[in-house]
């Protein structure tokens, strides 16, 4: 459900009006520091140490799967080379030590997947076998012509420039007179042609099979997957006392004896080759009370969990099997204490099955413990966690996770950050603080968690709960900004600290270092009011052969989609009503003014652009071939392409996938011009009534560093705000794709993008088009500040123009009305 349609509340609305048009305080007047708080007993008891298991499981380089039965773990590991060599390893739950259990045979041309241990420790595995054949091809001419004019990208083959006009000619016969040889050839080196050059063609198949392993390495018997399975993936495989050996794949359910081997499918869930085809994500676990139960989602995608039923060999659906807040897909680990653990955004969650709320057991961030993602959760009998988990940028590795005494942890300062939402990178960033500091912490306050619920009113009451805590004595001492709270009724109303003392004051930090676009929309009045740490760009860009040196505005549309032959509700590609709400946010959002707390929807603009809205199709067509859209613009069907602008990579997969050509970033479509748009992927604020703001600035000032904005530079996604990082990454992006191997070297590697039939081979840009690039960044001065209420203020209204009701005149009068008065009374 798209959360700007989720329906707002009246009692919340009046409570979010009460709130601010009473009155917080003007603007720098004064706010009364708040009482110091320490660690509550209640956040003490869910801290745990945590410790590696066994360091020959932790460096294991591939782990396939595990399973558990009684007090082992049996984790099937693989090596691969020219021939995988796969094992089973048994970790004992009580000492944790590992020992090598089972040694399977290898060949070069298998590789085993999922593990199922019975009570005598046999081991079933799934064997893949493929085999390779290259077939001759028996008409080389005709491949030769499927293939023409295409190249290889990273061909040296010399090509005279009349060569390289009759390929782009044969290409693009509509667009030859428009660019020279060179640009040609330039562009077909980028090209590769999803059509083989080879005259071979490559053929594998698949056999899969079920093996059982005695412990001491004895093959018992080993069976193909019965015949309705033999061209599914399982899913699922898990050993079930007094059933046998049950796999679960997209063709349906299978039980193999465990004696024999022999396998029967259920009529239960098989597919009968005439319903819609969709697919299903299946997983089976035996619980504490030994029966089996079923994880999988209907065609909506919802998720449920159902029982087995022996006797009449059937899946029943169990109601209200999650919790409120539980909505299924997370990797289910049967418990002894509970039914099912899983992980959450940074804690570690249990419940029963039927349970109406989870139960906190572990606090990862409380805990100080940097774990990205938690594959296997395995209660211990003393109520220890043993699990398989990534810890930080490390690999995966097998922890123990052990309760602290609450007397035994120490009493520190405790410092709120309020979030809605909680962001990894401030996660971490909480957690690298509070490793560091002995007197201090943070404890995240995560509002969507906390007080969301899956009805119409969701979002507004996340809202509420934060605007409340601000406004009664509860304010956090940090804020990580979003679109969902109003920040600038916040600045306003003297409830954010500005934060240029702190950088004037600390001798570690520069204004100057960063950069200066994303600084000064970080101002209101000429002071600095938050950070971004890092961000990317939302904006829509357009073949320059088409629109030149001229914006596309709200106003001019019409006539250069005529110029270039394009019908006008194509303008933004292929879009519906549906796609009416991201306009409303992007182009609409130019007819507000958030700093004033005004709007001007009678603006002939926001006029057109509700008239263009009405023109596209009601809703989708349900044979639309999705195909269109990855050629449409290199087609020059469509005039302007969204598109969100994160690294440098993203400028090569538009110019040379999806344009074919020079591109322009034109921005969305406003009344005067076109608006790009910086998405903050983290923005932090400091309350002004924080009990310790040096402290608060000490954290702000960790996204700041060489540490964290390096970080954002490696991974590649996203741009760092440090005019050093953000320059390496502009160098970067000039050198041909690398990777640091395991010596430390680097090396070169290809990465490529898919666009339709073509790919697009990722290589380094030109110092003109990185520091073209870099420039229209650094050009982008407005924070995107999309505001949910508005649009649906929006989407509630425009309904009676498109039926024909009301004159989009008498519509943008309403939205008008309507908008400032929400306005007025959240600013």
């Amino acid at each position: 459900m798209r959360k700007g349609n989720i329906k707002r509340g009246v009692a919340a609305l009046l409570c979010f009006c009460m709130v601010f048009g009473a009155g917080c305080g003007k603007k720098d007047e004064p706010v009364i520091d708040k009482e110091k708080k320490t660690i509550s007993e209640d956040d003490k008891n869910y801290v745990y140490s945590l410790s590696t298991v066994d360091d020959a499981i932790s460096n294991e380089r591939n782990i396939e799967s595990f399973c558990r039965n009684g007090d082992y773990i049996y984790i099937l590991t693989s090596e691969y080379g020219e021939v995988t060599e796969s094992s089973v390893k048994r970790v004992s739950l009580k000492d944790g030590t590992a020992k090598d259990f089972v040694k399977l045979e290898s060949s070069a041309d298998c590789y085993y997947g999922n593990i199922a241990c019975d009570d005598a420790e046999n081991i079933y595995v799934t064997k893949n076998e493929y085999q390779e054949s290259f077939d001759d091809e028996e008409n080389v001419e005709d491949a030769d012509d499927d293939v023409s004019g295409t190249v290889e990208i990273g061909d040296d083959t010399e090509k005279s420039e009349e060569s390289a006009e009759s390929t782009e000619a044969s290409e693009n016969p509509e667009d030859s007179s428009n660019e020279t040889a060179e640009d040609s050839e330039s562009q077909d080196e980028d090209v590769i042609s999803e059509e083989s050059e080879s005259d071979e063609e490559y053929t594998v198949e698949n056999n899969t099979l079920i093996v059982k392993v005695a412990p001491s390495g004895e093959v018992l018997w080993e069976k193909k997957l019965v015949e309705e399975d033999k061209s599914s993936n399982l899913n699922s495989l898990v050993y079930v006392k007094d059933v046998g050996v049950v796999t679960a794949s997209q063709s349906g359910f299978a039980i193999y004896n465990p004696e024999t081997g022999d396998g029967e499918m259920l009529e239960y869930g098989k597919r009968s080759g005439n319903e819609e085809e969709y697919y299903y994500e299946r997983s089976l676990f035996v619980l504490r009370d030994g029966e089996l139960y079923l994880q999988d989602n209907d065609e909506d995608w919802n998720y449920r969990i159902s029982k087995f039923d022996k006797a009449a060999k059937v899946f029943n659906k169990i109601e209200n099997a999650y919790p409120e807040g539980v909505y299924g897909g997370d990797q289910l680990n049967p418990g002894k204490s509970f039914d099912v653990y899983y992980m959450n955004s940074d804690a570690i969650m249990a419940y029963n099955l039927g349970d109406t709320e989870p139960t906190k057991i572990c606090d990862l961030t409380a805990s100080d413990l940097l774990i990205d993602y938690i594959r296997y959760i395995y209660e211990k009998d003393n109520g220890n966690l043993v699990v398989y988990a990534s810890m930080g940028s490390d690999d995966m590795g097998l922890y123990e996770l052990t309760k602290v005494a609450p007397e035994d942890i120490k009493d520190k300062e405790v410092l709120v950050l309020g979030t809605v939402f909680i962001n990894d990178d401030v996660r971490k960033q909480v957690v690298k603080f509070n490793q560091l500091h002995d007197d201090y912490c943070i404890k995240i306050k995560d509002y969507f968690s906390d007080t969301y619920s899956d009805d119409m009113e969701g979002l507004e009451k996340v809202t509420e709960a934060f605007n409340l805590d601000v406004t009664s004595g509860n304010t956090p001492d940090i804020f990580v900004l979003s679109s969902n709270i109003p920040y600038e009724s916040y600045i306003n109303k003297g409830l954010i600290q500005p934060l240029d003392s702190y950088f004037e004051k600390d001798p570690d930090i520069s204004l100057d270092n960063y950069l200066p676009n994303i600084m000064d929309a970080c101002k209101r009045d000429d002071k600095l009011y938050m950070i971004i740490p890092s961000f990317y760009i939302d904006t829509m860009s357009a073949a320059k052969s088409m629109v030149g040196d001229e914006k596309v505005t709200l106003n001019n549309f019409r006539d250069i989609c005529e110029k270039n032959n394009i019908d006008p509700t194509m303008m933004m590609g292929y879009s519906t009503r549906d796609y009416g709400y991201m306009y409303y946010s992007r182009c609409g959002s130019c007819f507000i003014d958030y700093e004033k707390g005004t709007c001007d929807f009678k603006n002939p603009a926001f006029i057109k652009l509700l008239e263009y809205i009405k023109e596209l199709p009601a809703t989708e067509a349900e044979d639309y071939d999705y195909s269109q859209y990855e050629t449409m613009y290199r087609e020059k069907k469509a005039l302007l392409r969204s598109e969100y602008l994160s690294s440098f990579e993203d400028f090569q997969v538009s110019t040379r996938g999806y344009f074919g050509e020079e591109i322009v970033y034109n921005g969305y479509p406003t009344d005067k011009g076109g608006e790009s748009y910086i998405v903050p992927l983290q923005q932090l604020a400091m309350s002004n009534s924080c009990a310790n703001k040096e402290v608060c600035w000490e954290f702000i000032k960790q996204f700041l560093s060489d540490d964290f904005q390096d970080t954002v530079k490696d991974r590649k996604w996203g741009f760092p705000i440090s005019n050093k990082a953000f320059d390496e990454m502009c160098s970067l992006a000039q050198e041909p794709p690398f990777f640091i191997n395991a010596e430390g070297k680097k090396e070169l590697s290809e990465s490529y993008y898919g666009i339709g039939d073509i790919e697009i081979k990722i290589d380094e840009l030109s110092k003109e088009e990185a520091e073209g690039l870099a420039s229209f960044i650094k050009s982008v001065d407005k924070v995107d500040q999309s505001n949910d209420k508005v649009s649906e203020i929006i989407e509630e209204e425009v309904g009676a123009f498109f039926e024909g009701q009301k004159t989009a005149e008498e519509v943008a009068d309403i939205i008008q009305s309507r908008v400032s008065i929400y306005l007025s009374e959240s600013m």
